[in-house]
């Protein structure tokens, strides 16, 4: 297995645990100092920075949908160090359902772990 198909895996674990609420099971594949940016057109707009904060966000997140989220349509690219993740998080099965976010994130991963992310808004129903 390649570096960048590597990444992509441990992203991808990482959200898989967010969508099913093991913030815990998430925070295991960030490093300690992670910084997670959050574009402006979104509720939890803003630089998050180390565990306490990241996992605070993730749970306001969870918070707005409830009964929880799905990611719809994950698509992502990797490279050595970056992978780019396109999805739509949608309470229920459909992306254009209200209060669905179609977002874009950057990932940064370092030796397994992820450094730094950086999400943007795409379209906000």
């Amino acid at each position: 297995m390649d570096q960048a198909q590597s990444n992509i895996e441990v992203v991808e674990a990482a959200l898989e645990a967010i969508q099913n609420g093991d913030l815990k099971g998430a925070m295991a594949r960030f490093e300690e100092e992670i910084r997670w940016g959050v574009a402006e057109w979104l509720p939890q707009a803003g630089l998050h920075d180390g565990h306490d904060a990241v996992q605070q966000m993730l749970g306001a997140v969870r918070e707005r949908f409830p009964g929880g989220y799905k990611l719809l349509g994950l698509t992502a690219y990797g490279t050595k160090d970056h992978v780019f993740v396109e999805t739509t998080r949608a309470a229920g099965d459909h992306p254009h359902r209200e209060g669905a976010e179609h977002v874009l994130l950057a990932f940064h991963v370092v030796m397994g772990k992820i450094r730094d992310v950086r999400e943007f808004a795409y379209s906000i129903r």
